[in-house]
């Protein structure tokens, strides 16, 4: 079973969208051409990341980097799985990043993968 996409938002290389998937739901072995930050509001991911294997659950956010090899896949005991992801194209990353006067380089940098656990994450998102 696929995750249903609740809100999908897209303006000038990046995207934002908001999915819900259930215990059933998963995402085969995949890539994206951009950077990938993601936030799980609620549930359990067990997610694989170029080989590395991780549990998210709620109020966690994981980074991507573009063309990372993922896939992941949800615990039906957590109950539904519910997460926001933004999706940032490298040159607009570089862009910005240029415009504000924040890089040293005028290439995208390659990002050290993580996870990490955000107390107050929910909140900010209106649970």
């Amino acid at each position: 079973m696929t995750p249903e996409v609740n809100e999908f938002y897209r303006f000038d290389g990046i995207e934002l969208a908001r999915i819900r998937a259930n215990g059933h739901a998963s995402f085969p072995l995949h890539t994206h051409a951009e950077y990938v930050v993601s936030a799980n509001l609620s549930g359990c991911e067990s997610v694989c990341v170029d080989g590395h294997k991780l549990r998210v659950t709620k109020r966690m956010v994981t980074v991507y980097n573009p063309e990372a090899m993922q896939s992941s896949s949800f615990d039906s005991s957590a109950g539904d799985s519910e997460f926001i992801s933004l999706y940032i194209d490298p040159d607009k990353l570089v862009d910005i990043g240029c415009a504000n006067g924040w890089l040293s380089r005028a290439s995208p940098p390659e990002l050290e993968p993580f996870i990490d656990h955000v107390t107050e994450i929910g909140k900010r998102v209106g649970q």
